[in-house]
């Protein structure tokens, strides 16, 4: 969005466009506020659900860059850096 609106170069457009976007993050969790206190069962549900989301955006963006730019062995070293850390963490901290 930023792109398309930034090549108009008219200041009012950009910044109704990052007001619009960025009232969507309240309401948001407003919506998601009002339904945890609603039934606190799906908390665990909305969080997987939020850590799916984030992994399909960082993939679906960080594959074809490291394609692109023929970084594919630094993506898959910070990968598994980071199921290292992951689980080294779930270690150090038990539930």
């Amino acid at each position: 969005m930023a792109v398309p609106a930034v090549a108009t170069k008219r200041r009012a457009v950009l910044f109704r466009a990052a007001i619009v976007s960025a009232l969507a993050e309240p309401a948001g969790a407003m919506i998601g506020l009002f339904a945890a206190s609603a039934d606190p069962d799906l908390v665990p549900l909305f969080m997987a659900l939020a850590a799916g989301a984030m992994i399909f955006v960082s993939l679906h963006e960080l594959v074809p860059m490291a394609k692109y730019y023929g970084k594919l062995h630094l993506f898959a070293v910070g990968m598994f850096a980071s199921f290292v850390a992951y689980f080294l963490l779930a270690l150090l901290f038990p539930e």
